[in-house]
């Protein structure tokens, strides 16, 4: 059976106790565990239980997580994560954990394209592969604002969050897009990437 086990940057640096002190603003499904099962979920990682690490980005309106509103179960269930995952993974597991680096090139790329069935175009730094690369600086510390996230709604339980290593450089088949921060590249660079037959 081809099965993939998978989980999220959040799952890996947040417990329950961290619902229980901000509400609403990190509820998600499944709901966040305690410190034990967030370390158990870290060695599925760097044994390869687990081949992937997404940011299940689920972005809303800061209006869509009130619990005065919604109640606490009617409230939004979801954390947006895309674009501070590759850093807060890195920051809890290689710098806070001490895990090998290399298990973020496979959670965070190849095992994601072997998943999706374009690994021989993504996934790899290889012949024949896309050249998209994320360039990280080990040592640069980070704080996540609201100011720093490029989504329209500027909330996330990551804001607030502090660590080391943060990306300085993407590229997608070659190109910058993103550079120190910014967005540099053109809008609509991207290209659909089918399942390799």
């Amino acid at each position: 059976m081809d099965v993939t086990g998978e989980t999220c940057g959040h799952y890996l640096a947040f417990t329950d106790q961290d619902v229980i002190k901000n509400g609403s603003l990190f509820k998600c499904a499944p709901p966040l565990r305690e410190a034990q099962a967030v370390e158990e979920l870290w060695e599925y990682v760097n044994n390869g239980t687990l081949s992937c690490i997404g940011s299940d980005h689920s972005p809303c309106e800061l209006s869509e997580k009130s619990e005065e509103a919604h109640g606490v179960f009617g409230a939004w269930g979801g954390i947006s994560g895309i674009q501070n995952t590759m850093q807060v993974v890195f920051s809890e597991g290689v710098n806070k954990r001490g895990y090998c680096p290399t298990i973020l090139a496979r959670s965070l790329s190849e095992g994601p394209a072997k998943a999706f069935g374009i690994y021989g175009k993504k996934g790899a730094i290889a012949v024949g592969f896309d050249a998209d690369l994320v360039i990280l600086d080990p040592e640069k510390t980070w704080e996540i604002t609201s100011e720093s996230l490029r989504y329209v709604n500027q909330i996330s339980a990551f804001i607030g969050l502090k660590g080391v290593g943060l990306p300085v450089c993407t590229l997608v088949r070659g190109k910058v897009v993103a550079e120190n921060g910014k967005l540099v590249g053109q809008k609509g660079y991207g290209e659909f990437v089918g399942k390799i037959k």
